[in-house]
């Protein structure tokens, strides 16, 4: 190449390189930092380009290493954490930088991993931090890992006894559009390429030597299909001994954000809510969180019962604090992930009885459960299957009296109170073929070994043929699982729960059935010297609308304890599958809020 082709070059790149933001007049950077202050370059891991003297320089030794130890200081006061394929792209510019500032810059590279212990500590120790990225819009995890810095830069950073956002300057390097359409990114520059003649452009534009004229090809308007890519969070899976105390944080937090005249429905509810320790349950946990506070900004619950091949998201839980950035998103991904790798899954259910936090999508909020409805929708979720449910609950159950009559009708059918995994055969027969899917786990986890004085099935037979013609769960506060249903340990005292009644079809006198079932539980729960007996997971769809009317029948204290309707789904195992391969071509229309969700 002849001098005058450089000349032109380095022409062409200083007339190009383009300031789109700088809302908070951060540049030149010298006049923001002083000599002692140190600077933070974070820069993407990427092939070098051909051009690059870098890249002919990494060709001819791929063996090469930094010149300095892991975090240790290089030369001209720069910071480098390993020798990385791809490193030495950007160790000149933070060797140009040094020099210009003729002070300290720190430099590491981030990757897929996301925001690492060792980022955060650099971005607290910094006085200013510079984000590259390359195709951000393509290599997701960098605008997830920008976001996070961002995020960190505008709550963190005190001097002087005041608080206010640390300087950040987002530089892409390759495409202009990673962040143009992102006001949140305040300070925002853009090279074009990563050439040694770009990045050498783009020191004396940080540093005041250069004033840059150029502009963003194109025009962009509101009116442009111009989408922000989703945020990929790095989600890891739960650690008790670590997360417990962060997540029960995390709910309080939740359970205030509650008007004060509601109660919230994460009442009673602690982070040992969601752990079965079950062997029937295989469960997994995730959560996104702050590796230095250790807080959580994120929490998911799955479940796996092999027994049906049933996959459950049980809850994905954000904080408040930290919504609208996909985290939900994220999390989603990884339970969705994880269950499709467990060996005969049929199908994926939203919510489960057992946790029975929510029993589906919250709808305090009619608007919100619609919202909430339709992110799920968005994601692949089979939604012509939901159906409202609500809880009841009876208080004072010592002075409650048995109907005379409801017993005189009940002459022809025997009911036995069923403890002990013997008779797990028959009950699932009748249950796998009279009720709905996401029931047996609930009936295999009554009668284990581990709670036979604490909680069973009370069978209901038809006396001229022994057939077992209804079922339904039965519980108290006492039981090893009880944690698990929060509404029992509300009170303080002794409660009993009744769960999932199943009928069926060939019985007749449905009605009757089920309230006689009803009783006997309540019965049986006052000999357990309860206080309250809870009524879970009551349908409210119209094929079950006299529900409540039949209730007050055996008692007229059932209070409502969640008046609203819950949905609940289910999604086949395989069609979820094209369903997430769908979901990549329609994700301009992918909700990225994401408040509590869980269902069932």
């Amino acid at each position: 190449m002849q001098p005058s082709h450089s000349s032109l070059s380095t022409q062409a790149y200083q007339s190009s390189i383009t300031v789109v933001r700088d809302k908070d007049r951060l540049l030149p950077l010298s006049n923001l930092l002083d000599e002692e202050e140190e600077l933070l370059i974070l820069s993407p891991l990427v092939k070098p380009l051909p051009a690059s003297a870098a890249g002919r320089g990494l060709a001819a030794n791929p063996s090469v290493e930094s010149p300095g130890a892991p975090g240790g200081p290089m030369a001209n006061g720069t910071v480098s954490p390993s020798g990385m394929s791809g490193e030495s792209i950007f160790k000149e510019l933070g060797r140009s930088i040094a020099r210009q500032r003729n002070g300290r810059v720190l430099h590491t590279s981030y990757t897929a991993n996301g925001l690492r212990p060792v980022h955060e500590n650099l971005i607290h120790r910094a006085s200013a931090v510079v984000v590259l990225t390359a195709d951000a819009n393509r290599n997701l995890y960098q605008h997830g890992f920008t976001k996070h810095v961002a995020m960190i830069c505008k709550s963190l950073f005190v001097q002087d006894g005041q608080k206010r956002e640390k300087p950040l300057v987002v530089v892409a390097v390759s495409s202009p559009y990673d962040f143009a359409m992102d006001p949140s990114i305040g300070t925002y520059v853009c090279t074009y390429d990563f050439t040694e003649t770009a990045l050498q452009a783009l020191v004396e534009v940080l540093f005041g030597n250069l004033t840059p004229t150029g502009s963003l090809p194109g025009t962009i308007n509101q009116s442009q299909k111009v989408h922000q890519s989703k945020q990929h969070w790095l989600v890891e899976s739960w650690n008790e001994k670590r997360d417990a105390d962060a997540l029960d944080t995390l709910i309080q937090s939740l359970r205030q954000e509650c008007p004060v005249n509601q109660q919230s429905e994460l009442a009673g509810c602690s982070s040992s809510t969601y752990l079965l320790r079950n062997t029937l349950v295989d469960e997994a946990h995730y959560v996104v969180r702050n590796s230095s506070t250790r807080a959580l900004y994120g929490f998911c619950a799955t479940y796996y019962f092999a027994s049906t091949g049933t996959g459950v998201i049980g809850a994905i839980l954000v904080s408040p604090e930290r919504r609208k950035l996909s985290i939900g998103h994220s999390l989603h991904n990884r339970a969705i992930k994880n269950l499709q790798s467990q060996s005969g899954l049929k199908r994926f259910q939203l919510g489960s009885r057992l946790p029975s936090v929510f029993l589906g999508i919250p709808s305090n909020s009619n608007l919100e459960r619609k919202r909430l409805r339709q992110w799920f929708v968005n994601l692949g979720w089979n939604s012509t299957m939901s159906r409202p449910v609500c809880s009841m609950v009876i208080r004072g159950l010592s002075t409650w009296i048995s109907p005379v009559d409801l017993s005189q009708s009940l002459e022809d059918i025997g009911f036995n109170l069923e403890q002990g995994p013997e008779h797990m055969d028959v009950i699932k027969d009748h249950v796998q073929t009279s009720s709905r899917q996401g029931i047996t786990e609930t009936y295999a986890l009554a009668l284990s070994l581990a709670d036979q004085k604490t909680c069973g099935v009370i069978r209901a037979r038809r006396s001229k043929d022994n057939a077992t013609v209804g079922t339904v769960v039965v519980c108290t506060s006492e039981c090893h699982w009880a944690d698990a249903i929060p509404a029992l340990k509300e009170s303080g005292h002794i409660s009993a729960g009744i769960s999932s009644p199943v009928i069926s079809p060939s019985a007749g006198g449905y009605s009757t059935l089920l309230q006689g079932l009803i009783m006997l539980g309540i019965r049986w729960a006052k000999t357990q010297q309860a206080e309250a007996v809870v009524l879970n997971h009551v349908s409210s769809s119209p094929r079950y609308g006299k529900t409540r009317y039949l209730l007050t029948s055996v008692s007229d204290r059932w209070r409502w304890k969640s008046r609203q309707p819950h949905g609940y789904g289910f999604q086949s195992a395989t069609q979820f599958r094209g369903s997430v391969v769908r979901r990549e071509r329609v994700k301009s229309r992918i909700m990225t809020q994401l408040w509590m969700i869980t269902g069932c």
